[in-house]
């Protein structure tokens, strides 16, 4: 029994450690998935990214006779434009 105490005291500093390092690796890991997020949130959020003309122009050669008249008709849309304030944010999927 002395015997087993004496080897679980001598390896009880190397457990520890390794327990300090696998708590350091998810935090790294779980910061660097975090950071990652933001950056990807920030690339979609950035003007830069976003290329008004060509998404534009692509639109308009693949616009479709009608297209977007059920949301300009909308009554909400409309109520919205003859306030004249505000912001409207519209996020489409563009294909």
């Amino acid at each position: 029994m002395r015997t087993y105490r004496a080897a679980l005291k001598r390896i009880e500093p190397s457990i520890k450690r390794a327990e300090d390092d696998v708590a350091y690796l998810k935090v790294a890991t779980d910061r660097r998935r975090v950071e990652k997020e933001h950056a990807k949130l920030m690339a979609w959020m950035t003007y830069d990214t976003v290329y008004p003309e060509e998404n534009y122009e692509a639109a308009l050669s693949r616009r479709q006779p009608g297209t977007s008249s059920w949301f300009l008709e909308e009554p909400s849309f409309l109520e919205w434009v003859l306030r004249g304030n505000g912001l409207m944010w519209v996020y489409g999927i563009r294909e």
